[in-house]
């Protein structure tokens, strides 16, 4: 039987062996693939049989969250598949027990205001964050940070 051309793609966590296509996605959308083998557990890929279509990240720091590289696909983009990853990452956040999700983004600030994000200065984020090399390679005079409250 064929599967539908309409067929959603499914959310999983990021099996380890699939960190290569993960990688690929972020660098073909223009987005930094550092920290994401490191912290792969707590990463959600979207699944189109053997394509890795989205993906968006969440690394931990006590009880707040980094939300990462929130990537979709240019052919699913628009079909609301990044909102989906968003809010399962949100759900993954609150199993988690965070109190609060930060997030860098570029271009991505109207979407993710419409979301529950409001954007913050650099020292309102969390110290555990600020202070990793990561965070510090994503900030910068080009980019915004955005907040939501658990």
């Amino acid at each position: 039987m064929f599967e539908a051309l309409s067929a959603k793609p499914h959310i999983v966590r990021l099996p380890l062996h699939d960190v290569p296509k993960v990688q690929s996605l972020l660098e073909a959308v223009g987005l930094p693939t550092i920290g994401i083998k490191q912290h792969y557990e707590s990463n959600l890929i979207a699944r189109m049989k053997d394509r890795v279509v989205g993906m968006v990240g969440l690394e931990v720091y006590g009880d707040h969250g980094l939300i990462r590289s929130l990537a979709v696909e240019p052919e699913q983009q628009g079909s609301g598949l990044g909102r989906r990853l968003l809010l399962n990452i949100i759900r993954l956040a609150e199993q988690k027990g965070l109190a609060d999700v930060f997030i860098v983004s570029t271009i991505g600030a109207p979407f993710f205001a419409r979301h529950g994000f409001a954007q913050v200065e650099v020292e309102d984020v969390p110290e555990a964050i600020r202070g990793n090399a990561d965070f510090q390679l994503l900030v910068s005079d080009k980019t915004v940070v955005l907040r939501r409250a658990i």
